[in-house]
């Protein structure tokens, strides 16, 4: 498979952040072992032993970390689960289990959580998102109430239709 440059290092950043996500007996068990696979926990290594001899983190970390912090300090997460009553979470379509995580942990308490998505609108999967949380969502908090906007609030009917012909051109 051909990807260019651009794709190739998404695609390893990708791979990246899975291993950091699943950690790496899990990520190879997930792929099987495959050799190319293998090449990515070297990648994986070298890049967070790059991030911290520069003392760097990197956005997925600092998630990562904010989690880790709640799970093992009860005085943070209570005192962050209080103050937040309420939470929302827009462009949620683009939320990576980690940050599904976090939000779960702050919003546990109150269980005042929103979120504002569209499936068709996923854009970070290279960085981790799953569209699924956002589709499953009812799934697993429940009770959940959908309401589905389908007006369009941003768009005047002109650039709508000058839109829709120009994707049919």
């Amino acid at each position: 498979m051909i990807y260019g440059t651009y794709g190739l290092v998404n695609l390893i950043k990708r791979e990246i952040d899975k291993v950091r996500s699943l950690g790496e007996e899990a990520y190879l068990l997930q792929v099987k072992g495959e050799k190319d696979y293998a090449k990515i926990i070297e990648i994986s290594r070298l890049y967070e032993r790059k991030l911290k001899e520069q003392g760097y983190i990197s956005y997925d970390e600092q998630i990562s970390l904010a989690v880790d912090l709640l799970k093992t300090n009860s005085s943070v997460i209570k005192r962050y689960a209080e103050r937040y009553k309420y939470i929302m979470v827009d462009e949620f379509q683009d939320s990576s289990n980690t940050e599904m995580k976090l939000i779960d942990m702050l919003s546990g308490k109150h269980e005042n959580l929103m979120i504002v998505g569209d499936p068709d609108q996923n854009i970070y999967e290279w960085r981790g998102s799953d569209v699924k949380l956002l589709v499953d969502f009812d799934k697993y908090h429940i009770p959940t109430k959908t309401v589905i906007l389908n007006q369009n609030y941003r768009s005047t009917p002109q650039i709508l239709r000058s839109t829709c012909n120009a994707t049919k051109a």
